[in-house]
Parts: C-alpha cells; structure tokens; sequence
C-alpha cells in the first residue's frame, strides 16, 4: 500500500501547490504530471506480474527438459547395457 499513500501525498501537494495561488496552466501541468505518474506506476505492476509468469513458464521448461534428459540418459544406459548382454551373448 505504499503506493497509494505516495500517490495521496502526490495529490496532497498538488493540492497545496493549487492553493498557493499557481496559474491554470501549472495546475493542468501538474494535474498531468500526476496522471503520468499513476500510469507508469500500473505499467510498472503489469510488467513485474508478466516477468513473474514469464519465469515461471521457464522454470516449467527448464523442469521438462531435465526430465527428458534424465530419461535419455537411462535409456541410453538401457541400450548400452542390452548390447553388453547382446555382445556376451554372441562370445
């Protein structure tokens, strides 16, 4: 909730800055400015939660491919250990 106590003290001193006697258009500056602030701060949540699902999605990868290597790998001491019996066999 720190953003939202941030985003009320942002409007609090714009507020205070309006009642100092500023021009229109420095309120309408600072008006936008707050505005801006508030975006870049939703953008910036959007974009940690996709990063957060895009590690988790390659961690997932990252799981599947060791299991398919571990599986490789026993087969291929399968194989090896059939020509072994193969090869014993045929002395």
């Amino acid at each position: 909730m720190a953003g939202s106590s941030s985003s009320r003290s942002t409007t609090q001193s714009v507020t205070e800055i309006s009642r100092q006697g500023t021009t229109p258009y420095l309120k309408q500056v600072l008006n936008d400015l707050v505005s801006t602030v508030r975006e870049v701060k939703t953008e910036n949540s959007e974009i940690r939660a996709s990063l957060a699902n895009s590690r988790a999605v390659i961690d997932g990868l990252v799981t599947e491919r060791n299991v398919y290597e571990a599986k490789s790998m026993g087969q291929k001491e399968e194989c090896g250990s059939f020509a072994e019996m193969a090869y014993r066999i045929k002395i």
